[in-house]
């Protein structure tokens, strides 16, 4: 990639990556520091070296798409910021988080529960908008269209960089908890929930195509 112009900064999450665990990605550590959450000063100074170089950087996190998204700004420094988020159906996305709370936090709760708290986190169109409002047009793609071995072509492809075997990606055995299936009167809850934003997302950044369906 550096070769190509662009930087991957690596955060500390990464060492966990490469020994075969899930990773919140390298923009994590960054994103905490901004927050104030936790101390990285190295990661930050070498962030603020990096824009004062001219370097092109790219940083993945999932916090960018929760909770840290009030911190992106801030990294971003005035720089031009191109921000691609991958969306996930809200059911599937559901099913997927209720097993990893399980799994991490020992929640004890329903699935129900918990929808009552992420709810909101699911709102997709409300974040897009939120984001474009400082970043300009958002990247919108589905996830479920490129997952697996097609993410990282389709993510170089979005950013204007050929992909060949010089940036192929190791396999990596990631232990993730398998989903939970949703019950039925909780999975048309949902599909009712977001059916209005989804319709306008597919209107705006999906050509009328139904990107729930793409797979």
């Amino acid at each position: 990639m550096a070769e190509r112009g662009l930087i991957y900064p690596e955060g500390k999450s990464d060492r966990a990556y490469k020994r075969g665990r899930e990773t919140p990605g390298n923009g994590l550590s960054l994103a905490l520091h901004v927050s104030g959450q936790q101390a990285n000063a190295n990661i930050w100074d070498a962030h603020e070296a990096a824009l004062g170089r001219g370097d092109t950087l790219l940083y993945s996190a999932a916090a960018f798409w929760g909770k840290q998204r009030e911190v992106m700004p801030a990294i971003a420094d005035g720089r031009d910021a191109r921000v691609i988020v991958y969306l996930r159906p809200q059911t599937e996305l559901m099913g997927r988080a209720y097993s990893a709370v399980r799994a991490r936090r020992d929640y004890s709760g329903s699935i129900e529960e918990y929808f009552e708290e992420a709810r909101p986190e699911m709102h997709y169109l409300r974040k897009i908008e939120e984001i474009e409002s400082w970043a300009g047009p958002m990247i919108v793609r589905p996830y479920n269209a490129v997952k697996g071995e097609g993410l990282i072509p389709d993510f170089l492809a979005q950013i204007g960089v050929d992909n060949d075997t010089a940036l192929s990606v190791p396999e990596l055995n990631i232990d993730r908890p398998e989903p939970v299936a949703l019950p039925g009167n909780l999975r048309q809850r949902i599909i009712d929930e977001y059916a209005k934003e989804n319709a306008e997302i597919e209107r705006r950044y999906f050509a009328g195509e139904n990107w729930l369906a793409l797979t």
